[in-house]
């Protein structure tokens, strides 16, 4: 089976609709969230020195990438994945990959491969990069439309479990950040703890078939997150 434009009718953003059904925060007030450190240093390893958490929240990026890319996609119906923290030379970035998805009601919603990468500034929210991709960009061979999977809520779990566990996670997120751009190893039990809660959530909250590009976009993060756990 493969998606094309003429059956992709149904946007099905599951995780980012549940964020407007519990929290509807006004897009203005992301932007004026106060920014409590704004001047960099970056070493020589390119990785950038945070003495605090100066980040906006992962859930306030997460709301701003929806909306860049449901202004940007117009002509599929698309689900936007998780954040994927990534260290860039400039800053920390935080990549979501937009997915052709086909919902059906009472079905599991089917996937294509990432055709488009969308990037924000961690600390301003700001838009720095937007465009296509294939999977060859990510070291895999999936063609444009082929279904490479289906994601659902798990079996037993409620739509409001399902929000609590995903809205946990952004929290982690936030925890963690700081902590990755400092590439430091030798963490408190807390961190540590934080990133297998993270493991945990992340499993039952991603969708199964987009793994393999989780992983190769946010090769760095991930990596560190597993060693972290360990």
């Amino acid at each position: 089976m493969t998606f094309s434009k003429r059956n992709l009718l149904v946007v099905c953003m599951l995780p980012i609709w549940l964020f407007f059904v519990n929290s509807c925060t006004d897009t203005d007030n992301i932007h004026q969230q106060p920014m409590a450190y704004s001047n960099r240093n970056y070493p020589s390893n390119g990785r950038e020195t945070v003495t605090a958490n100066k980040y906006m929240k992962i859930k306030h990026l997460n709301r701003l990438a929806l909306a860049n890319a449901e202004g940007s996609v117009a002509d599929v119906s698309i689900r936007q994945l998780l954040p994927i923290p990534v260290i860039h030379r400039d800053g920390l970035r935080i990549v979501f990959l937009i997915c052709p998805a086909l919902a059906i009601p009472k079905q599991p919603v089917k996937m294509a491969p990432p055709q488009y990468m969308l990037s924000l500034n961690a600390v301003t929210g700001e838009r720095e990069e937007f465009h296509a991709v294939t999977s060859r960009d990510f070291g895999l061979s999936h063609q444009r439309n082929e279904l490479v999977g289906t994601f659902a809520i798990p079996d037993g779990m409620t739509a409001s479990e399902f929000s609590h566990k995903l809205d946990r996670l952004f929290e982690i997120y936030d925890e963690l950040l700081p902590v990755f751009v400092q590439n430091e190893m030798r963490l408190n039990d807390d961190i540590k703890k934080a990133t297998k809660e993270f493991q945990q959530l992340f499993v039952i909250v991603s969708e199964p078939p987009m793994l393999p590009y989780y992983r190769a976009a946010g090769k760095d993060f991930f990596t560190w997150v597993d060693n972290v756990s360990r």
